[in-house]
Parts: C-alpha cells; structure tokens; sequence
C-alpha cells in the first residue's frame, strides 16, 4: 500500500470509473470487436488484450478525423474495430465531436463478444478519467457528457447491422 500511495504522488495516477454494461443486440447477433484508448496506452493494452491483434486494425472513422498536430499528440484517441464501416457505425457525428472535445478523460472504451469479462455474449467495458477536484467543472461535465455518450454507443452496438460486403 505504502509503494502504491508512493507512486500515485509520483506518477500522479489519478482515479477513474470503470462502466460496464451487457448489450442486447436485436435480431441476428453480429460479432463486433471494438476498441478506443489513447495513444501512448495502446501498446499496454494490446499486451493486455492480446486477442485483440487477431481483430481489430486502425479505423478510419468520418467523425472522428485528427489534425496533423493531434495526429502527433500521444494523449489523442485511436479508433480500432474489425472494419471501417463499424467504426462509422459507432463513432457517429455527436459521438465525434463528444470524442474530439471530452478524449482527454477516456483511458479506454472495449466492445467485445469474446466474453473477457463475463459471460455475456456482448459487452462494452469503459474507463474514465474522473476530475482531480470539485472545482473542475469542465471536468465533471465531461464526465457525465461522456456517459451519455457511451450509452449512446451501446444502443450504436445494439443497432449495428452490417452490409454484405463486409459481413
């Protein structure tokens, strides 16, 4: 416990939430392996989440295009999912700009029906950043924003029905 609080005042770790929720998908089950985290953490999580390499690619989403800066920063978000039209699936317009603006507070966001996690056969697990203090508004608002909006990504998932080419 004492290395713990040691390297938190260190490194400073800071807390965060974590989300899980079953999703129902409607009709015929479509298999989905969708991943977003940070860039400077993908590495880690790949380790972690070794399947994932067998499954998902770097995905160029509409709603969600960095700029040439943002491409450089290691604190951007990266899009990973089976296919491109999943990813557009998913990440749509409000989601984008959600992304774009709260990204900062995500450390990651995983689809999956691999049953990693339980024995659900989709699952989106989710972790935020929570805020340091009360005093930061910006920070609070994000966080129940970026809720809203993966709740908003799980009925994405659930609604999810791909097109012959890639199915």
């Amino acid at each position: 416990m004492f290395t713990t609080l040691g390297l938190d005042l260190v490194y400073g770790t800071t807390d965060s939430v974590s989300v899980e929720i079953p999703v129902h998908q409607t009709g015929s089950e479509v298999p989905l392996e969708f991943f977003v985290c940070r860039k400077k953490d993908l590495k880690a999580k790949m380790n972690t989440l070794t399947h994932l390499g067998n499954f998902v690619r770097n995905s160029n989403t509409k709603n969600y295009r960095l700029s040439d800066a943002e491409l450089l920063n290691k604190n951007s978000l990266i899009i990973m999912s089976e296919h491109d039209e999943i990813a557009n699936h998913m990440i749509d317009e409000e989601i984008g700009a959600t992304f774009k603006k709260f990204g900062s507070l995500i450390q990651e966001i995983h689809f999956t029906d691999q049953k990693l996690y339980n024995g659900f056969p989709m699952f989106m697990k989710a972790v935020l950043s929570l805020p340091t203090s009360e005093a930061d508004q910006e920070g609070v608002e994000g966080n129940f924003i970026l809720l809203q909006a993966l709740f908003r990504l799980v009925d994405n998932a659930a609604s999810l029905r791909l097109s012959q080419s890639v199915a």
